[in-house]
């Protein structure tokens, strides 16, 4: 069976929705994402030298990290699909949602979890991430004005990283009232029953 190491809360339960949606068992392997260290504290960078989640084991043992690499193979074990299209605009549409949301949204979330477990980032640091995600959210809220998801009516694996990434935002005191279309998007996401299982 597939094992998904994972942490709840994080970015790797976009993957596990996604598994969820297309009907695929995992075994499920939590991490302590601080100490990179699984349940029985053995050192979870044996499993992958990055250190953080998500990691999808395949039966032959190999390893493959980072949320959009773990969904495209997910869904290219069930061919051309809704939740991960595999061909055409649908999966052009999905890895350039993938990469703004990981490069623009994920990435500067960071330093407010860094402010959060009392690391010190300096207040230009928080003042130019503030400005970043605003600015980044902006586009997202712009595109939500006229469509249900990110690339149309259809749920698919972007929305489930987009969702995990806007619930930090109340974890890190990130203001999201400008983005009343984000907003009503998290709303619509949080009645999925698939998320609902996921984050129960």
């Amino acid at each position: 069976m597939l094992k998904l190491y994972y942490a709840k809360g994080t970015c790797s339960s976009a993957v596990y929705m996604t598994a969820k949606s297309l009907d695929i068992e995992l075994e499920l392997v939590q991490v302590n994402i601080v100490k990179a260290e699984l349940e029985d504290g053995s050192d979870y960078k044996k499993i992958t030298a990055k250190g953080y989640v998500p990691a999808l084991q395949l039966e032959n043992g190999e390893v493959i990290t980072e949320v959009v690499a773990i969904c495209a193979y997910l869904a290219s074990l069930k061919g051309d699909n809704a939740v991960f299209p595999l061909f055409g605009k649908g999966m052009i549409d999905q890895l350039e949602w993938f990469n703004y949301i990981g490069t623009e949204i994920h990435k500067n979330y960071m330093p407010l979890f860094f402010k959060l477990f009392g690391m010190e980032t300096g207040e230009n640091w928080d003042s130019f991430t503030l400005k970043q995600l605003n600015k980044r959210y902006e586009l997202i809220e712009k595109k939500l004005a006229n469509q249900p998801y990110l690339t149309g009516e259809t749920v698919t694996s972007t929305d489930f990283y987009l969702l995990m990434t806007t619930l930090w935002a109340v974890k890190t005191g990130y203001d999201l009232s400008t983005c009343p279309n984000v907003l009503a998007f998290k709303e619509r996401m949080m009645q999925l029953p698939v998320v609902q299982q996921v984050l129960a």
